[in-house]
């Protein structure tokens, strides 16, 4: 061979086979980076074996590896973890919140390949004085006033000494200023509540609206009272849906007259500064003073105690107005509709609006067969007080499942997808820390997350579990609950106890399996979910909802009260609550991380599917006649995407069996195609949904809240009230069965 310049001579057989060798390596090369993306994209800083494992677990071998992980879990870790995160506040971007995420990252980067730090720059909200209420006695004037200032709880526990350091009870994103007015008491605020008012000759424009807590959010309840023309907003915990008389903390667990439950009146989830891409250092983000999309109006929230003051001065010149069926609350006194003429009420509130600096915690266990595939546990850090229920609970738990999986991996384990945790650092003013980390990460989420599993807080009670979960990866979690003893008889084990309690608390003795609530909106999953397709999941453990079927969540939600001598004392004495519904977490977890096949039932979700689209049907059957408009062929498409599931399972099921060279490869292309499922289902153009995009599940107006298929809903409603497009109906009927017939063609298995 001539070499010449250090270079093989050219037109030779040596050069072309050289050349074709290359070519040969650079392929493979590029085969290896694409399956390797993933992972590469959380290299580890340090040396991380994750060569392809040589054979897979058998289902018993793995059962006997979820329940060592189970037993590594101790209940003691988990209260020690929530003494330590709620010995302080800790909102959203303040220093506090941003302390607690390292210490987070420090705990978990002793068990785990990989911690990275996110810094989100988000507009948020805070109160810069406490709010005030006056009483006046004649038309504003400043004689025989009384000043109702709203500042925080006094305290019942050592674990609640810094309430000095809370911030002051407000509604985050309220109006500021001071308005003066006569003011109304309005229920719940619903659009009913409102429509009797009107009926009674009541006229809320110009006036301060009184409600009470429950039946819908309170950004609804401000929204509707602007819409109005109402001039500000007060909003109580009523003893009738948030107490029981002779339970009140600190002689019990329920809500006491002194605690205020603070909270958003926002309604929009992320950075409201750069909606749909990530709020990072140095990219675009509106100007503040551009922005106009918060409420004008001013609100604020109080105790019972305070709202028993300001409706028993309403009283003075009600003139017994006929109380309204269904507004009388549980203070001893007949409720006042009105203040009345010249008798008015200042509403003084003191929020401020800021951008700061926010920070989210990740951290990764390298799978070790697919490692480019990734499971993600979630919770929020970040609470308005302490937040021993809200959300601490849940990263208290979440932290001592980093450190049994951290156990088992020094003993040589590794999962075989990838496992990520993740801290979200701003929740509670609107989902803002996951929207702007999925915003950020889309790509990752899309291509290679196989499901998140979130916690809001993990244990609110001690009755029974309460999942939301789609349907299609419920199978799984009741599977693990059959590993897992009961916390209240480990005789049984759960999945007996929550079957048992299911019936309680359904009042339904023929229940088969336990039950499960429909996954919604109201959580850190929204934007993995509906604007990115992820398959989700939430776990909690929760109250008697038939005992206490009044509460719409723990009683001191938000409070000053959700201490950890309240969670401690109270509410689950041993942590053994947290216990159980962690390793349900945990089992979970492990399940879809370490199965061959991904345990989703395509089935099943097109069976729910199915059933949803029938209860919609029905719904507007006749709206949609009147207009000639029909819903078959949509239903047709959903039946035929039923058949090509069944059979689809049927080739898994073949392939499971199989015992070929290619099972791996064709093992595989089955997950892909199971993973990626829900995400045939995210789409573009869905009517007044610009933030989310699931044709199913999508959010929607509150009179569409139980409704699934909103992008359909929605146009409907514009059109029926509006004198609308009715082809934007035809349009949105046309966009679900798009939808349908992509996830239709993505089961076709007949090239491999």
């Amino acid at each position: 061979m001539e070499v010449k310049g250090g270079t093989m001579a050219r037109n030779t057989p040596r050069f072309y086979a050289f050349l074709v060798a290359l070519g040969v390596v650079c392929f493979c090369i590029g085969i290896l980076a694409g399956f390797y993306a993933g992972k590469n994209r959380y290299e580890s800083d340090g040396e991380v074996s994750v060569s392809p494992s040589k054979s897979s677990r058998s289902d018993a071998e793995r059962e006997e590896f979820y329940k060592s992980v189970f037993q590594e879990m101790k209940a003691d870790n988990i209260r020690s973890n929530l003494k330590n995160y709620t010995a302080l506040p800790h909102p959203p971007g303040l220093a506090q919140n941003e302390k607690l995420g390292n210490q987070i990252a420090d705990e978990w980067g002793k068990h785990m390949d990989k911690i990275e730090k996110f810094k989100y720059n988000i507009y948020l909200s805070y109160p810069e004085a406490p709010g005030e209420i006056t009483l006046h006695q004649d038309n504003g004037k400043n004689f025989d006033k009384k000043k109702l200032v709203i500042n925080n709880e006094p305290s019942f526990d050592e674990s609640e000494k810094n309430n000095d350091k809370l911030l002051y009870p407000f509604n985050a994103f309220s109006g500021r200023g001071t308005v003066t007015a006569e003011i109304v008491y309005g229920n719940y605020g619903l659009d009913k509540d409102f429509d009797t008012l009107k009926n009674a000759g009541i006229d809320v424009e110009g006036k301060i609206m009184i409600f009470r807590y429950g039946k819908t959010a309170r950004s609804r309840k401000v929204e509707r009272s602007e819409a109005r023309k109402a001039v500000g907003v007060i909003i109580f915990t009523d003893p009738s849906d948030h107490t029981v008389q002779g339970e009140e903390y600190p002689k019990g667990w329920m809500l006491n007259r002194y605690g205020v439950q603070r909270g958003t009146v926002n309604r929009l989830p992320g950075d409201a500064l750069s909606i749909g891409y990530p709020s990072k250092d140095n990219y675009f983000r509106k100007d503040e003073s551009k922005y106009s999309g918060n409420p004008a109006i001013p609100s604020q929230p109080i105790s019972y105690s305070t709202a028993y003051e300001i409706l028993q001065y309403m009283k003075l010149n009600d003139n017994d107005t006929a109380l309204p069926s269904g507004f009388q609350g549980g203070l001893n006194f007949t409720y006042p509709l009105t203040s009345g003429k010249g008798r008015n009420v200042t509403l003084n509130v003191s929020t401020i609006l800021e951008t700061k600096a926010t920070y989210t915690i990740c951290g990764t266990i390298f799978g070790q067969k697919e490692p480019d595939r990734y499971v993600m546990l979630g919770n929020h850090r970040d609470g308005w007080t302490y937040g021993a229920c809200d959300p601490s609970s849940g990263t208290a738990v979440m932290s001592e499942i980093v450190r049994s999986l951290g156990a088992q991996k020094k003993k040589g384990w590794r999962p075989q997808r990838s496992i990520m945790t993740c801290s979200w650092g701003a929740e509670e003013p609107g989902i803002q820390g996951s929207t702007e980390w999925a915003d950020e990460n889309h790509k990752f989420l899309t291509n290679n997350v196989a499901a998140y599993l979130n916690v809001d807080m993990a244990v609110e009670g001690n009755f029974t579990v309460r999942m939301k979960v789609l349907d299609y990866l419920a199978d799984g979690i009741l599977k693990m609950s059959k590993l897992i003893e009961a916390p209240s008889d480990s005789s049984v084990t759960l999945y007996e106890d929550w079957l048992a309690k299911s019936k309680i608390w359904r009042n339904n003795t023929s229940l088969t399996k336990p039950y499960f609530v429909a996954a919604t909106s109201g959580s850190d999953y929204k934007a993995l979910w509906h604007t990115y397709g992820t398959p989700i999941a939430d776990f909690r453990y929760i109250f008697d909802k038939v005992k206490y079927k009044q509460l719409p969540q723990n009683p001191h939600y938000h409070t000053a009260y959700e201490s950890f001598g309240w969670m401690d004392k109270k509410l689950d004495p041993g942590f053994i609550h947290h216990l159980a519904i962690g390793r349900l977490w945990a089992g979970h977890l492990l399940l879809i991380a370490e199965s061959d096949i991904l345990p989703y039932d395509l089935v099943q979700f097109t069976e729910q599917l199915q059933s949803y689209f029938k209860q919609f049907d029905d719904y507007y059957k006749e709206i949609l006649g009147n207009q000639t408009i029909s819903l078959d062929f949509a239903k047709q498409r959903i039946n035929a995407l039923l058949e090509k599931c069944k059979t689809f399972q049927k080739h898994v099921d073949a392939v499971k069996k199989s015992k070929n060279e290619d099972k791996d490869l064709k093992l595989r292309a089955i997950n892909d195609k199971l993973m990626n499922f829900e995400r045939n289902f995210i789409i573009k153009g869905l009517a007044k949904n610009e933030a989310t995009r699931h044709a199913v599940y999508a959010t929607s107006s509150n009179t569409l809240k139980s409704m699934k298929f909103n992008g359909i809903g929605e146009a409907i409603k514009d059109a029926v009230k509006n004198g609308g497009d009715w082809d934007e109906v035809r349009k949105q009927i046309t966009l679900l069965v798009w939808c349908i017939d992509t996830a239709n063609r993505s089961l076709d298995v007949e090239k491999y």
